[in-house]
């Protein structure tokens, strides 16, 4: 009797190490640590993208808000900050004082109203 030799080949690689897989068709990866490794930094990625986004926007509210001192405004309009790109949802900072809402961008504070951006200033940052 013959038996015939049948060496196993790789289908595929590792998604996290480039590793050949053997084994199910549908298997991403060599082990659990690849894949554990893989999810992880793909999650870690994500995270850093949306903090970097966040971040950029913060800095686009304080570069308006900012202008708007240097031209000497203290209070602007909702739909001309708006127009400008000003993201009322990025803030860094929310008191309530004096049954106001404000809010901090930075290091500029504001107060909000349904019409308007009143009491622009800039505060100073303690280190």
């Amino acid at each position: 009797m013959q038996y015939k030799v049948v060496q196993k080949q790789a289908e595929h690689l590792c998604l996290q190490c480039g590793e050949a897989i053997y084994g199910r068709p549908d298997k991403k990866f060599c082990n659990d640590h690849c894949r554990s490794e893989w999810h992880n930094h793909r999650g870690r990625q994500s995270l850093k993208m949306l903090k970097m986004r966040y971040m950029h926007a913060l800095e686009k509210n304080r570069s308006i808000l900012l202008s708007c001192l240097e031209r000497g405004l203290r209070s602007v309009s909702v739909e001309e900050l708006a127009f400008l790109g000003f993201r009322f949802d990025c803030v860094s900072s929310h008191f309530q004082i004096n049954g106001h809402n404000e809010y901090g961008c930075l290091d500029i504070r504001y107060r909000k109203t349904a019409a308007k951006v009143c009491r622009i200033e800039q505060v100073p940052v303690m280190l």
